[in-house]
């Protein structure tokens, strides 16, 4: 629950946004739907997690695995998909090693992934 909560905290952030009662308006949620995200007695929609991850141009694939691990009620699947969000964010790392490494041969911002 942690990493979507983080989620929440850097879109609000990102749009600038001071208190949780105007985020749950800019996700056109109820502020009380929104405090129980956050308090973990309801669930982050998929469909949200790809909006916030792509204003804020970031995996979505980490924060809907994470989904998972919060929403999963049995242990051996929180488990399951704790094994999965490892292994994801060991390829997601080693993806942004390896672009570091090869961007200043390739006259590429690293950042941005694009070439300069």
């Amino acid at each position: 629950m942690d990493e979507l909560c983080y989620l929440l905290d850097q879109y609000k952030k990102y749009h600038q946004i001071i208190k949780d009662k105007s985020l749950a308006q800019h996700l056109g949620l109820s502020n009380a739907y929104l405090c129980d995200i956050r308090k973990g007695r309801r669930r982050l929609s998929d469909k949200l997690i790809i909006k916030m991850t792509g204003d804020l141009s970031i995996d979505s694939g980490r924060y809907l695995i994470a989904a998972r691990v919060a929403y999963s009620y049995e242990a051996e699947e929180r488990l399951a998909w704790k094994r999965v969000l490892k292994k994801h964010t060991e390829v997601m790392n080693a993806e942004a090693d390896l672009l570091d490494k090869v961007a200043p041969e390739l006259n590429m911002d690293p950042e941005l992934d694009l070439i300069s």
